[in-house]
């Protein structure tokens, strides 16, 4: 019988002795885990919001998504009016092990180079976001070798994941760890007023680590959730 992803990562936690940090991550993402099921939207803003966009002179509808985005914010605002001037990308970077396989058309070392581009601001992601007043942040969470270049945040858990054809690509631990890094920075940004949070990923073989956790999580074979051959 294949286990879910819940149950897999609940025998982590039972089978496996958990060193102190692990406990404090373990015990950090449960509360956040707590908040995220105890928020609710704000239905009654929702629907007054596509009132609002009926009583507009235009048919019905007719902006498309944009209604239903227009709807989905008010709803998470709690505003018919919201403010959504604070915009911020993060972009998380790390390397992935099992890339010397050549999964990619790409060398891992491209790595460094695209999140190098990016502090330059001449990545395509840095230049959509400076073109729409976005601010943009990159952090180092697992790259090969170091990127200095300024305004680099350095958030390096280990120099890219394990070969996960081999074992495990990161512990316990370090995946804890890396998920809280991400809670960490989106609450600081959140405090400089930004409004609109978008979180982004960059690695050479970030199809495959992400084809292989849906694998996991869907239960479904690797042939079926990479699309087979082209």
């Amino acid at each position: 019988m294949v286990k879910s992803a819940a149950d897999t990562a609940a025998d982590f936690f039972i089978l496996n002795p958990t060193t102190h940090s692990e406990a404090t991550h373990a015990m950090n993402l449960e509360q956040v885990k707590d908040q995220i099921r105890q928020h609710t939207l704000y239905v009654q803003q929702g629907l007054l919001a596509r009132h609002y966009q009926n009583t507009l002179i235009k048919p019905r509808g007719s902006l498309g998504l944009l209604e239903d985005i227009s709807v989905r914010l008010a709803g998470m605002t709690r505003h018919l009016r919201y403010n959504i001037s604070g915009k911020h990308v993060l972009i998380m970077c790390a390397d992935h092990g099992f890339a010397a396989h050549g999964v990619s058309a790409c060398p891992g070392h491209v790595t460094g180079q695209m999140a190098r581009a990016c502090l330059k601001e001449t990545a395509a992601a840095s230049v959509i976001a400076r073109a729409n007043g976005t601010h943009l942040s990159v952090f180092d969470i697992g790259i090969a070798k170091t990127v200095d270049c300024p305004g680099r945040n350095n958030r390096k858990i280990r120099k890219e994941t394990r070969d996960f054809t081999k074992g495990f690509a990161m512990t316990g631990e370090e995946t804890l760890q890396a998920i809280g890094n991400g809670f960490e920075e989106t609450r600081r940004i959140v405090k400089t007023g930004a409004h609109i949070i978008a979180p982004g990923e960059m690695g050479i073989g970030n199809t495959t680590a992400s084809s292989a956790l849906l694998s996991v999580f869907s239960d479904l074979p690797p042939e079926q959730v990479t699309g087979g051959d082209l």
